[in-house]
């Protein structure tokens, strides 16, 4: 059983857990990270309140395993075996907040967060832009930081990372006037942060999206949606969406990949369908290499 909220009201787990050297960890924000051993289910630890509804990234480094998570201030890196906080980038002032629930991404010894601020948060509560670190087991140090926020449908949903490329949504194009606010698609360069092309949005993420890229494409999964976008900067656009796929309706669940393949949940159904075919769902698999 996991641990109470302390006010002892009700709090619905949607986070994934998450398994790092033989430790499964699961949280919400009414209730702590708490880790558990893979094999048996004992209870190992109790550790620091993560942002609601997102899952740990397990990070690998140097054969060990650690988990990176979000509070929706800083992001922290956590031993698995005990629980505890190695480090947390914050940034330097104290009004001031990352927003990494769910939205940061890992390449290598790369961590690329979102809303990294540079004054007091806005009245969407958006902070800054997406920024990048280098990170091991000892500390972190950043290697760039982008001005140009998220908007907020896409405040918390994960960047992609891609052949040395993030992919993520911003609230403008580098030319555009500080006051614009039309959500473009966005490819940066992850060890320089220069953005190297934009694109109008396939569509819209929701928290804690994230989009896959392979196969030279980033596939979006919005809600009840699906895009694909050409990863390459100099052709960077949108080569379809649903609503030129012959399954338009996406449910809410993530898509997966492996060996070339996407699979997707579709909802076929409405509120309205009669039962037994309400709500009705497929699994739908479309292939992405090259034919």
């Amino acid at each position: 059983p996991l641990d109470k909220t302390k006010k002892g009201g009700k709090s619905t787990m949607r986070g994934a857990p998450q398994v790092a050297d033989g430790v499964a960890v699961l949280g919400h924000d009414q209730i702590p990270l708490q880790g558990f051993d893979a094999k048996t289910g004992e209870k190992l630890w109790s550790g620091p309140r993560i942002w609601g509804g997102t899952a740990p990234i397990v990070w690998r480094h140097q054969d060990k395993e650690y988990f990176l998570v979000g509070d929706g201030k800083a992001a922290m890196l956590v031993s698995p075996r005990d629980g505890k906080v190695l480090w947390k980038i914050r940034p330097e002032k104290e009004d001031e907040n990352i927003h990494c629930g769910a939205a940061f991404a890992i390449s290598g010894d790369r961590l690329v967060v979102l809303g990294v601020s540079n004054g007091p948060l806005n009245r969407r509560g958006i902070a800054g832009g997406p920024a990048c670190y280098k990170i091991s087991p000892d500390g972190h140090e950043q290697v760039w930081h982008c001005p140009i926020p998220p908007r907020a449908s896409a405040m918390f949903a994960a960047p992609t990372i891609h052949r040395g490329r993030v992919y993520l949504d911003l609230c403008r194009g580098p030319s555009d006037p500080a006051s614009a606010n039309k959500m473009i698609m966005t490819c940066l360069d992850l060890e320089t942060g220069k953005i190297l092309a934009t694109a109008p949005p396939a569509g819209r993420l929701g928290v804690g999206d994230r989009a896959i890229a392979a196969e030279g494409r980033v596939v979006a999964h919005q809600i009840f949606e699906l895009g694909m976008v050409n990863a390459s900067p100099d052709a960077f656009k949108v080569l379809s969406t649903s609503k030129n796929m012959k399954h338009k309706k996406a449910t809410s669940t993530s898509v997966g990949y492996a060996g070339g393949l996407i699979y997707m949940r579709t909802k076929e159904g409405g509120n309205k369908s009669k039962f037994p075919h309400k709500h009705e769902s497929r699994l739908v698999c479309y292939d992405l290499r090259k034919q």
